[in-house]
């Protein structure tokens, strides 16, 4: 599997159509297709410029999956904060890994839409 995971990343980088990726991965198009859009989104979160991105691109993709999956009942929203919570898990433990306080990022958890980057240290 981790060579799997080496070879989409490659495939992403080296912008591979889906038809390379299926033979590659011996897997159908489809497939090849699912493996790459979710695979993009975990390096969106791996990747990302720091922490307090790293928590909003997750935030974002817990819910767009949700709305796709559909939010029925309290039940479906009890997940969805359920998931908003393991981010927040995630989001602690990077900023122990790299020895900040969630105040040094304030400013990025607050950014809206159209505010663009932050040039300046936290």
């Amino acid at each position: 599997m981790p060579e799997d995971a080496k070879t989409l990343e490659a495939a992403i980088k080296n912008k591979w159509p889906a038809r390379k990726v299926a033979e590659k991965l011996e897997v159908s198009e489809d497939v090849a297709l699912k493996l790459i859009a979710v695979t993009q989104d975990a390096l969106s979160i791996v990747d990302a410029e720091n922490p307090a991105e790293s928590f909003r691109n997750a935030v974002a993709q817990s819910i767009h999956y949700a709305l796709e999956e559909g939010l029925h009942s309290q039940e479906d929203v009890e997940r969805l904060v359920t998931q908003i919570c393991y981010r927040a898990a995630d989001l602690g433990l990077l900023l122990d890994n790299e020895g900040s306080s969630l105040s040094q990022y304030s400013r990025h958890l607050r950014k809206e839409k159209g505010d663009g980057d932050f040039d300046e240290p936290f």
